[in-house]
């Protein structure tokens, strides 16, 4: 196999490997032209830089969290820092008193369910303690969603309900970039700093709305659809850690959460393009949740996705993938596996990929990129463009606004190439303008030609 290739792990040191480092094994000079050929198509979709692919707002706020704790080790004890958070979030001046306080949402007592999570973290224990301590400083309605959030499901008290909890709570943390000597730079640096930093926000946001889409809201309507709410509710917990897993194994995307290697719960795991292959309404359903206009959206608010039932012979088995492995790190491992014999499975396991990868071509996610920092830092991009068109005869000199050079001054055209010239100069991009006219811009959806691999018990 190529130096640089994402390598099939075999099972005794894929077993002896902890989260960190099998995640850094697997990201470690990942190179997109050296994927397994099944998902190279998925892979070529994407014009986003591969090095932000791979990297989410999680390691910045680590690495925050990090500098934080050298300056202002944890001194606080973990209690006191809980019993703040529950003060301050509902007006509260008693210890006593906020130890007893139950969530008016969840109807389970604050105190015990957050202190609880912090037990089985293992290395996240004093990123958890440290981020909780940073957000003292937030409202308390912020306070009160967040403890909403970290008593959800408390009750059940897994590690991988745990580890959720740990993401929700890192996901609030403002990573405050620290741009020393930034006022020796020269505006048009800053701003180009400003927008590199504003689209890598931007993208963690936009990956997670595709992972939902993609495959949690197929696994909640499934679940709905055959009467097994049990393994819709814990969707976010379970599946997503099969999902997230292979994203980042086959190729190397990183999402804003931390999936849990070793979650052995099988909730809301299902091979949907198979029901979707025998069921129309499902079909219709998972096309609702695919629409560009309906990123974003819970499944519960598409009538599409609703009222519909999946008959006994349509059904998978519960809590079943369709690759071999019992927890994700397995599952995940299975899939770089490139032996002639699991061929038929990197193929089905491709047309996930590819319905995934689908949002991430150059006229899907950067016109997405550019309403978002046309609301929000329409200034910096100006500047970009001012520099831009000095060097570029072809813009006539009386077109001054990069919104009437983008949005065509004459048709009102979204011009992709020229949106995407721009944003290639902040540094976000791969943007090759041959291969791109190239790229099929029509949405496939893979449910008509969609050929399953029967698989053994071994396989689920």
């Amino acid at each position: 196999m190529e130096e640089g290739k994402l390598r099939f792990i075999d099972p005794p040191s894929l077993q002896r490997l902890d989260s960190v480092k099998l995640a850094q094994q697997w990201l470690a000079s990942i190179d997109p032209d050296s994927i397994p050929e099944e998902y190279q198509p998925a892979a070529d979709k994407c014009v986003v830089k591969w090095s932000l692919m791979s990297r989410t707002k999680i390691n910045h706020v680590l690495e925050y969290l990090d500098s934080v704790l050298l300056h202002n080790p944890l001194s606080d004890n973990f209690d006191n820092v809980i019993l703040a958070l529950i003060k301050k979030a509902y007006s509260i001046d008693s210890d006593n008193d906020a130890k007893l306080l139950e969530c008016p949402v969840t109807k389970r007592l604050i105190y015990p369910s957050v202190k609880s999570i912090h037990e089985g973290l293992t290395w996240r224990q004093r990123y958890y303690h440290a981020a909780l301590r940073e957000l003292m400083s937030k409202s308390p309605e912020l306070l009160r969603n967040l403890l909403t959030d970290l008593t959800k499901g408390s009750a059940k008290n897994s590690i991988g309900y745990k580890r959720h909890a740990f993401n929700v709570a890192l996901d609030q943390v403002d990573p405050q970039t620290r741009r020393e000597n930034e006022e020796k730079n020269d505006a048009l640096t800053i701003a180009k700093k400003s927008l590199f930093e504003f689209f890598e926000y931007f993208l963690d946001d936009y990956k997670l709305k595709v992972f939902k889409a993609v495959f949690l809201e197929p696994s909640k309507v499934y679940y709905r659809a055959i009467d097994r709410i049990d393994h819709a509710i814990f969707a976010d917990v379970h599946a997503a850690n099969v999902y997230a897993a292979i994203l980042l194994a086959t190729l190397g995307v990183q999402l804003p959460v931390l999936p849990y290697f070793d979650d052995d719960e099988d909730w809301g795991r299902v091979s949907f393009l198979r029901v979707a292959a025998r069921n129309l309404q499902y079909r219709n359903a998972l096309r609702a949740l695919w629409s560009l206009d309906n990123l974003g959206k819970s499944s519960e608010k598409l009538a599409e996705c609703s009222n519909f039932d999946i008959p006994n012979e349509e059904r998978e088995l519960e809590g079943s993938f369709f690759l071999p492995g019992r927890i994700p790190r397995e599952i995940a491992n299975s899939a770089l596996d490139e032996s002639l014999g699991s061929k038929p499975l990197r193929q089905e396991l491709a047309q996930y990929l590819n319905v995934f990868m689908d949002f991430f071509k150059s006229h899907i996610v950067v016109e997405k990129a550019l309403n978002m920092i046309n609301q929000s830092m329409s200034s910096e991009l100006q500047l970009i463009f001012d520099d831009f068109r000095v060097k570029d005869a072809n813009i006539p000199a009386e077109l001054t606004e990069y919104r009437f050079w983008i949005w065509d001054v004459n048709s009102g055209e979204f011009r992709i190439d020229r949106a995407c010239k721009l944003l290639d100069l902040i540094g976000v991009l791969d943007y090759n303008p041959d291969l791109d006219d190239k790229m099929d811009k029509e949405r496939k959806f893979p449910f008509d030609h969609f050929v399953p691999v029967e698989t053994t018990d071994e396989g689920v």
